[in-house]
């Protein structure tokens, strides 16, 4: 009887866990953002500890420093689209634009396609409002789900790996823990070394637009700081400038920009060997592998949880054939 009862409790726990599963799944990326977030703050939460001697203070700490990073992020990106829109409201405030739609709506008008075009418009930005309106509350929800989750993760984040060391044979506890050294090696080499370098280049990149007073020059590095920390390429920003001198035919700014453009394709060279790829390096194509295939499953947070795994992958397969030597990187 007493067999039966531990395993109708142990499918009674199973089938619970399957049901927060499930009850769980609107909040997927919520909690894949939260572990993420939690796991990069473990080393702050170990500062925080050191210093102060309670958990519970560090782990709150942690949470207001990624609500405010977070915050920050959001603000700054509502302010950019914000000039954005400013930018196109003028531009249609033009007198010479407005001549332009003025002649294309004669022509709608013309062919009596204005009114539905008109009609149209006006439905779709109705819906959007109404989107933004009635999507509030879930946003709300979901930051408290998310700050809920965060809190929780960053001050167990230690026993929840002893919790599953308990499910471990004895005679596979040193692979386990070998294998968890190296996914953290992985996962220094990947983000430590990608948000640093991604953000040197785009401040140095920042700094040089302000010296040749190029407009824009925050959302531009901004851009530019997500386009390295992805491993797309700096590039963009940098051969835009050259081809603007190259047009403009100012050819002494065109010899300048060119050789910055040549110092900031290679500066990361210097720079990620010495915050993360001496331990570990993460192979290119597993990186944009789960770049791509992670944005494309996950939406925004599958940039992050994508190449995370196909990073835990690779540092399994180091694990296992560390004996043969073989090079995955």
């Amino acid at each position: 009887m007493a067999i039966n009862a531990k395993l109708l409790l142990i499918i009674g726990v199973i089938v619970l866990f399957l049901s927060l599963l499930y009850l769980s799944i609107p909040f997927y990326q919520i909690i894949a953002l939260s572990f993420i977030i939690a796991y990069f703050m473990q080393p702050l939460k170990n500062y925080f500890v050191s210093k102060f001697k309670d958990e519970t203070l560090a782990s709150v700490l942690c949470v207001i420093i990624g609500f405010s990073v977070l915050s920050t992020i959001i603000y700054i990106l509502i302010n950019f689209l914000l000039k954005s829109l400013q930018g196109i409201s003028s531009f249609a405030n033009d007198a010479a634009t407005l001549n332009t739609l003025n002649e294309v709506l004669s022509r709608f008008q013309a062919y009596n396609i204005q009114e539905p075009l008109t009609r149209t418009g006006i439905n779709k930005i109705v819906t959007f409002v109404q989107n933004i309106v009635f999507s509030t509350p879930q946003i709300i929800i979901q930051f408290v789900v998310l700050m809920f989750f965060l809190f929780y993760l960053i001050k167990y984040n230690e026993e929840f790996i002893d919790f599953i060391r308990r499910f471990i044979p004895v005679n596979e506890l040193s692979f386990f823990n070998r294998l968890i050294k190296r996914v953290n090696e992985m996962m220094r080499a990947i983000f430590y070394s990608q948000f640093i370098t991604a953000f040197i280049q785009s401040v140095i990149l920042f700094i040089f637009l302000l010296i040749i007073k190029i407009p824009y020059s925050f959302e531009l590095s901004l851009f530019t700081f997500f386009m390295c920390f992805f491993s797309i390429t700096v590039l963009v920003v940098p051969v835009g400038v050259n081809i603007f001198y190259l047009v403009t035919s100012n050819y002494p700014m065109l010899v300048v920009s060119l050789v910055f453009t040549a110092l900031i394709s290679t500066i990361d060279n210097f720079i990620k060997p010495m915050v993360g790829e001496k331990i570990a390096r993460m192979n290119p194509i597993f990186f944009m592998i789960g770049l791509v295939a992670g944005a494309f499953t996950l939406g925004f947070t599958g940039f992050f949880i994508g190449p995370m795994l196909f990073g835990v992958f690779q540092a399994g397969l180091e694990i296992i054939y560390e004996k043969k030597k073989l090079n995955f990187a």
